[in-house]
């Protein structure tokens, strides 16, 4: 069914919530205390001493992080660390398996890779610290803070912001592998995206009588645009279909849980995300020129990066960095595309030396070859036989991150691009750079609204894939429900 997506234009106001908020300039962080709990997305090096395939603690990740190889699934930081930074925290959430100290009263990452919703997602992977396991470690961070702040424990919680990235791997390492896992069988698509959602409420519900009541949760991406996903044969679209379908039915869901929370918890608060919109017709704005292709060598038995191996010289061009993991630009870049869209100036929260000079997707490693404006040469990364190899390479423009098509070039880019062309699509960022911005507004000024449509461009309904811009729903992302608290 064809959608025309409207282009809403969102507040001056929200725009300067985002655009001009910075770190350096706040005297605390907009929270006392930042939670995160979910899976590989926002996993911070948990699972890097557990028995499992799905860890990451080895180069080539975190290539691009000021830490190196920390445990991330990327080449630099997760939406997690972005959030961290925008809300004004000097330094990063430590993981739960190194916590320590007087570090955890601002905050603990519990997140682990492989993890879901329902305990046995993941299990054929190896050991993963599930949802339920995370709120026990939560509860154990609790009584450590209570030892250190005693009486002042329960108002420091209520306070605190906890953000929840977790559900693709209840698909992607469950219902969608039959092979190890009978849900599929047990369940037709709708059926499962509610039993999900309904064991999630009561997950939520949990964190809400430990003390939480500032809660934001994300949807879950377009899954069925993964490389890994990709093999499965898509039918001449840019993604499979099918895959995305079922998990849009447990977005739709999910909103439905979160606008019936504000409704009947009146002491709380729960905010909605779209999940990142990896639909090639969506991050062509950003300057990504392969969307299918990681730009690590991966191996074909886990679709992570081969330890050791050289990933691809400019990640900023790939919207994938393994077989299942966005790149750091897909992660992070939504506050610099709003301000150069707008033409502002300023500072982006949490640049540093290493990461806080690039521009239109380049990269650390773009600086150090010359900044050529075109004719940049790029090996793409492919799934081999065994381990994966060298794809062609081919001649990228990178002024303004526009490139031309390549031989090696898949079906499925060129008709996206010809979309692109004819306008189709939205404003990528669009709605994310909101969802951020109102999140912000939110926790400041206790004000909110379901908001659709792109940030600075293209826009769309309340974060369906398929209605608008990037980060999809981020508008309807952070398209709130409710002011504050």
């Amino acid at each position: 069914m064809a959608l025309t997506v409207d282009k809403i234009r969102v507040s001056t106001f929200f725009l300067l919530v985002l655009v001009n908020l910075q770190p350096s300039a706040l005297s605390a962080p907009q929270v006392p205390c930042f939670f995160i709990f979910g899976d590989s997305l926002v996993d911070s090096g948990n699972n890097n001493d557990l028995p499992t395939l799905a860890k990451v603690d080895y180069p080539p990740y975190g290539i691009d992080f000021r830490k190196g190889p920390t445990g991330r699934f990327t080449n630099g930081g997760t939406t997690a660390d972005f959030l961290g930074e925008l809300l004004g925290f000097d330094d990063y959430i430590p993981p739960f398996a190194t916590a320590e100290g007087n570090e955890i009263i601002r905050g603990v990452n519990y997140a682990s890779g492989s993890a879901g919703i329902r305990d046995e997602t993941g299990e054929q992977l190896g050991v993963r610290i599930n949802l339920n396991n995370q709120l026990k470690n939560h509860n154990v961070t609790i009584t450590r803070i209570a030892s250190l702040l005693g009486s002042g424990t329960p108002e420091l919680l209520n306070k605190c912001l906890y953000y929840f990235v977790i559900g693709s791997n209840d698909y992607i390492n469950n219902y969608f592998v039959p092979e190890y896992y009978p849900t599929s069988r047990m369940y037709t698509p709708e059926q499962y995206a509610t039993v999900l959602v309904q064991q999630y409420s009561k997950q939520l519900k949990t964190l809400y009588d430990f003390g939480a009541r500032k809660v934001a949760v994300n949807g879950i991406g377009p899954v069925g645009c993964a490389p890994a996903m990709l093999a499965r044969g898509t039918n001449g679209s840019a993604c499979v279909d099918w895959m995305n379908n079922a998990v849009q039915l447990f977005n739709d869901k999910l909103k439905l849980l979160v606008d019936d929370f504000n409704t009947n918890i009146t002491d709380a608060k729960f905010l909605y995300l779209s999940a990142m919109d990896l639909r090639p017709t969506e991050l062509i704005a950003l300057g990504i020129r392969f969307f299918s292709k990681p730009c690590c060598k991966v191996s074909n038995t886990t679709g992570l990066c081969i330890p050791g191996e050289t990933p691809c010289p400019i990640r900023a061009l790939h919207a994938f960095y393994d077989a299942f993991h966005p790149s750091e630009i897909v992660n992070r870049r939504e506050r610099e595309r709003g301000e150069q869209g707008d033409g502002e100036s300023g500072s982006r929260p949490g640049d540093d030396a290493e990461r806080g000079r690039r521009r239109h997707g380049e990269g650390d490693a773009d600086e150090e070859r010359g900044r050529e404006v075109e004719g940049e040469v790029e090996g793409e990364a492919t799934t081999g036989e065994g381990e994966g190899g060298d794809g062609e390479g081919r001649g990228e423009k990178r002024r303004r991150g526009e490139g031309g098509d390549g031989d090696g070039e898949g079906e499925g880019e060129r008709k996206a691009k010809a979309l692109a062309r004819k306008g189709i699509g939205g404003g990528w960022f669009g709605a994310v750079v909101a969802q951020v911005g109102l999140l912000v507004g939110w926790l400041v000024w206790g004000v909110g609204g379901d908001i659709g449509g792109g940030w600075f461009g293209g826009g769309g309904v309340a974060g369906r894939f398929d209605s608008g811009g990037w980060f999809g729903g981020v508008v309807a992302q952070i398209g709130f429900a409710g002011g504050g608290g």
